[in-house]
């Protein structure tokens, strides 16, 4: 979803990365983004994590999936069907973070592993800082898996003025534990915790929720869709009440619907994580 509060303008996709255009040239600070508009637009962009084409209810109604919501946004949006990302979370975010093909980056093969000592190169200018340079207040808020090996390659060294999220690729919903693995309950997994490996292997499991480049724990405890939904309201309640001050660009970058798959029990006869999801949403842009 791309949402301009100042344009009015909602624009609805159901791939993982949803409305965005990504042109297959590269980026530079040198390159001219738009000719400068009177007002420029506030800029929110909302990625569903594994969201796939078929798997929202205006795509098709006959999966039984219950997404109301995300249904009158595309009914008064644009719906894009002929559009496409790449299917895993790395290479994608690469590409919308560079307007690059993964194959030009390196991230075309796989996503970037908890010991995977490399990121997306710095040479790769990021949206982010392209929009600082025309002025913007930038902010993530969610997941980045775009290589953090070392600070230089985290949200807040490319480009973001705010952050707060994960880094890695998944985690368990309530803890923040940085892991890939089943869920221990579909409905009560507020402890949970992903288990350790097998004999021999290494354990790269370790709390993984950063507010602007600090450890947050604090939010061990309060599930990632929710610490999301709130710290992006909290982030445009904070904005000046008339225009004036800088305009914006939000990414923010939903744990949903990756595994695991948990959600509370009153989403679970919904869409379950997309149920959670698109709630987030609704109260998010309500509010805004």
């Amino acid at each position: 979803l791309l949402w301009s509060a100042r344009s009015a303008l909602t624009t609805a996709s159901c791939n993982l990365v949803s409305a965005l255009l990504i042109s297959p040239f590269a980026w530079s600070s040198s390159t001219p983004i738009v000719e400068a508009a009177a007002s420029p637009p506030d800029i929110l962009f909302i990625v569903g994590d594994d969201l796939g084409y078929n798997e929202v209810g205006f795509m098709n109604a006959s999966r039984g999936l219950h997404t109301p919501q995300l249904y009158a946004l595309a009914a008064d949006g644009v719906v894009l069907t002929t559009y496409y990302v790449q299917p895993i979370c790395s290479p994608t975010r690469s590409a919308l973070m560079t307007g690059r093909y993964p194959l030009l980056l390196g991230t075309q093969a796989n996503v970037i592993y908890w010991d995977t000592p490399w990121a997306v190169p710095k040479n790769h200018t990021f949206l982010p800082e392209l929009l600082q340079h025309a002025g913007y207040e930038t902010a993530l808020f969610g997941k980045w898996h775009l290589g953090m090996f070392r600070e230089e390659f985290t949200p807040w060294k490319r480009g973001f003025n705010h952050s707060m999220g994960y880094l890695q690729g998944c985690q368990s919903a309530w803890t923040h534990t940085a892991s890939c693995c089943v869920p221990g309950s579909a409905t009560a997994d507020q402890s949970y915790v992903c288990p350790g490996p097998e004999p021999g292997e290494k354990d790269y499991r370790g709390y993984d929720w950063f507010h602007d480049g600090t450890p947050q724990l604090a939010a061990n405890g309060t599930n990632s869709a929710e610490l999301l939904r709130a710290a992006t309201t909290q982030f445009y309640a904070a904005r000046p009440a008339t225009s004036g001050g800088p305009p914006t660009f939000v990414y923010l970058a939903f744990q949903n619907i990756h595994d695991p798959y948990t959600v509370e029990e009153r989403y679970r006869m919904t869409s379950d994580t997309l149920g959670e999801g698109e709630s987030c949403v609704v109260n998010l842009l309500s509010g805004v």
